[in-house]
């Protein structure tokens, strides 16, 4: 696989921004996760035990694999950066997986347990490695963008068509005349902080702890997108007349548009924004020539509405240390605590 030099410090990554870039332009690397925007993002502490693999051919920087370890019950266990930051956004994949990258795994960055989260269903034939263990996740749940949005939006029941146009209704009279819009990249910490406001007041009133409570999870999403090349991510506004009503924060990978955060005008909720204001971006991905949309995993109620379609998803456990597998099937639970 080439010359290879493994980073282990946020310090000595920092040497290697511009070649980093400069690989990713080249490239035409379309996933975010393999940014190094993203990188730096995830590394908030400086503590943090990173491995980043920079892989060269002749001097010139071919491959970026990054990954860390972390600690958990004793073992070192070694996943993609991101993959343990602690929030859910990050966990999916950063790069194709091989019996290669993994052999390089194995003499780069010793480890008692790999843990990497989101493969598809047709990657786990190309994985030879033993003591593998195979977990199901939620299914990731994708709309066709590839129809025109005459046909997406014909292809709901007749009572979500009904409720849909209704819900619309309702937002112009009382609230003003529905519009789409983006923030510009110098005024997301505006729209980020009010994101977080409507997410805090959402879960206060259900008596839950919004994840955004704590400032390093925050942190993560002001050093994101302060750095990231805006065409990497969409940030939208819900509007009725002058009046914020909801955000989504989406991420670019390819021609797919991966939907993030949603947080909405809790004491607007009797008016269904999250349906309003998915149409209107399925709207605004189409026109911009995405191919589909995903929601990620989860299964929220909400968007069975749309009729996606369903992938299985998985995560892999690796675990070549005896002792670590030997508790791992005692109580998978416990390693990952």
């Amino acid at each position: 696989m080439g010359n290879v030099s493994v980073v282990t410090s946020v310090r000595d990554l920092e040497h290697f921004r511009d070649s980093w870039e400069y690989w990713a332009q080249e490239n035409r690397t379309d996933s975010i996760y393999l940014t190094y925007s993203w990188a730096m993002a995830c590394l908030l502490n400086p503590k943090r035990h990173i491995r980043i693999i920079l892989q060269y051919d002749k001097g010139t920087l071919k491959a970026v694999y990054p990954f860390e370890i972390q600690k958990k019950a004793g073992f070192r266990v070694l996943q993609p950066l991101g993959n343990g930051f602690g929030h859910r956004f990050a966990s999916f994949p950063l790069f194709y997986p091989t019996d290669a990258l993994f052999s390089l795994l194995r003499r780069q960055c010793p480890y008692d347990i790999l843990y990497w989260n989101y493969f598809y269903t047709e990657e786990k034939n190309i994985i030879s490695l033993p003591h593998i263990y195979w977990k199901p996740l939620s299914d990731e749940l994708v709309i066709s963008l590839n129809p025109p949005v005459s046909e997406i939006l014909g292809s709901l029941s007749p009572s979500m068509k009904e409720n849909l146009a209704r819900r619309i209704r309702n937002i112009e009279r009382d609230l003003g005349a529905l519009s789409l819009e983006q923030v510009r990249p110098g005024e997301t910490d505006t729209h980020l902080n009010r994101l977080f406001k409507f997410n805090a007041e959402r879960f206060a009133a259900r008596n839950q702890r919004s994840y955004f409570i704590d400032e390093e999870n925050r942190r993560f999403f002001f050093r994101l997108l302060a750095s990231l090349p805006p065409d990497f991510y969409r940030f939208y506004v819900l509007k009725g007349g002058e009046n914020i009503l909801a955000y989504r924060l989406a991420y670019r990978t390819g021609r797919q548009l991966q939907l993030r955060l949603l947080a909405y005008d809790y004491s607007l909720k009797k008016y269904s924004l999250s349906h309003s204001l998915l149409k209107l971006i399925i709207e605004k991905a189409r026109e911009e020539g995405f191919s589909s949309l995903s929601f990620m995993s989860g299964h929220e109620p909400f968007k069975y509405s749309w009729n996606p379609d369903s992938f299985p998803r998985y995560s892999l456990v690796a675990i070549p240390a005896f002792r670590a597998r030997i508790r791992y099937m005692i109580n998978p639970r416990k390693v990952f605590e």
